[in-house]
């Protein structure tokens, strides 16, 4: 069902009976889960969860988890197989068709599969058939890059005492530096003072460090 279709079934009930509607789908199967998630996605879209006063003022995965105590997550995943694979969803259930959305390169070809299989025998196709299906159109797996070893303890100990000499080399260069800057500051008052002397035509006289 798209949302259009959903949105059509609910626009005209009030916040309390949709809330009441969507709670009673929780709790009866997983058939009805389907029912219960076109709810959600419809107050989500449309915003009508804030019509319970007490969310009015909260984002809709708040109004999800407390209301409803199912995780954003959960129904991200859930929501996009429904609005993606409709028909898919019906026949499989939400979370073969949550699985494969997330697995796979392209979903359409594993459906495509599992439905050649299907009408190729008589008996319905087995789970442990269809994980191969999965397997075979599977996302190529990311292999991270070779971590280095962790330092030993003796190394451990080894940097942090080179850690501990660039301290206190950088300690003495800072020193230094303002040592320096000082020094640059007080020759350059002498020159200034200097300067105006000889301007003056007076006599250079020796001047107090």
């Amino acid at each position: 069902m798209d949302y259009e279709a959903i949105r059509r079934r609910y626009d005209k009930r009030n916040i309390g009976r949709i809330e009441a509607e969507c709670s009673r789908k929780g709790e009866i199967s997983m058939a009805t889960r389907i029912q219960q998630i076109e709810i959600l996605i419809y107050l989500q879209r449309t915003g009508r969860f804030k019509e319970n006063k007490r969310y009015a003022g909260s984002t809709f995965y708040r109004y999800l988890t407390d209301r409803f105590n199912i995780l954003p997550g959960t129904f991200e995943k859930e929501r996009r197989a429904i609005l993606g694979y409709p028909e898919e969803v019906r026949v499989h259930g939400l979370g073969l068709v949550a699985k494969i959305q997330e697995r796979c390169r392209q979903p359409e070809k594993v459906f495509e599969e599992i439905k050649r299989f299907q009408n190729a025998r008589k008996n319905p196709v087995k789970r442990e058939q269809i994980e191969d299906i999965i397997v075979a159109h599977a996302k190529p797996i990311k292999l991270l890059p070779p971590q280095p070893p962790l330092p030993t303890r003796s190394e451990l100990s080894g940097l942090q005492e080179e850690n501990k000499r660039l301290k206190e080399l950088l300690a003495e260069r800072d020193e230094q530096i303002a040592k320096l800057k000082a020094a640059l500051q007080k020759y350059k008052l002498i020159y200034q003072r200097m300067t105006k002397i000889v301007e003056k035509g007076e006599e250079p006289r020796a001047i107090a460090s």
